[in-house]
């Protein structure tokens, strides 16, 4: 149905719509290399996305990046950059929003697929993209990502730092909240769970996993789930206080 309708399609508008639904049902349904695979080609389409030589292309702009976040503080950095929701160009807005969307995919998708390369060049892209246009909702999903490569890096407090603007991002953004549960749930994993208390760490995972399933994100939300049963099982909680029965 899917391949009809972009057979069918008048604009690029239109393709992009439906392809963004294909790439999403292909990664609910864990076929996450199609749903790779997809995005990428959509965001190439857009000419956002290079086609080869991902490596020459991230280095570069995650230098800049790091550059940048070094030389401006958080509250310049929403200074800096209007939410897109509140553009008046809203032909602009739309497709930026489309195009963070389709990046989304390839971090998502490209972090549970471990291909590294890509889920990292559409990190730095998007971050690009919020420098150039604005802020999204999907923004936060970039600077948790650009969060782990601190971790990677050593570099904790700046791991800590993009981890709390992500959720900064998230709750200005002016969107549904779709990316909270997943930007809670990697910051709380592989950044947080290292420097708050126990207690503290069930009680991300349990809005992680609320956040998620209020907004049909259930990967999202099981995801959360299990996390917090685990983190429950190792330091000795009762169960019953951490998540309602699903």
């Amino acid at each position: 149905l899917g391949e009809e309708v972009i057979q069918n399609a008048r604009t690029i508008a239109d393709k992009l719509s439906t392809y963004s639904v294909m790439a999403n049902a292909l990664g609910k349904q864990d076929h996450h290399q199609q749903s790779l695979k997809l995005s990428r080609e959509t965001v190439q389409l857009c000419k956002e996305y290079p086609k080869r030589g991902y490596l020459f292309h991230i280095v570069p702009q995650l230098l800049s990046l790091r550059s940048y976040f070094k030389r401006t503080s958080d509250e310049e950095f929403f200074r800096q950059h209007p939410v897109v929701a509140d553009l008046e160009d809203r032909d602009k807005a739309d497709r930026t929003v489309t195009v963070m969307s389709f990046m989304r995919q390839i971090v998502i998708r490209g972090f549970l697929c471990q291909d590294v390369l890509s889920w990292i060049l559409a990190m730095v892209r998007m971050l690009h993209i919020t420098r150039r246009d604005g802020i999204c909702e999907d923004t936060g999903a970039a600077l948790v990502a650009f969060a782990l490569i601190h971790v990677i890096l050593g570099e904790y407090e700046n791991a800590t730092r993009f981890c709390n603007l992500a959720k900064a991002v998230i709750d200005r953004a002016n969107g549904n909240k779709r990316m909270e549960g997943w930007t809670l749930f990697v910051g709380v994993t592989y950044i947080e769970s290292y420097s708050i208390p126990s207690s503290d760490v069930a009680s991300i995972y349990k809005k992680a996993y609320t956040s998620a399933m209020a907004v049909g994100e259930l990967e999202v939300g099981f995801l959360a789930y299990f996390s917090c049963l685990m983190h429950a099982y190792l330091q000795g909680y009762p169960l019953r206080d951490l998540l309602p029965a699903i």
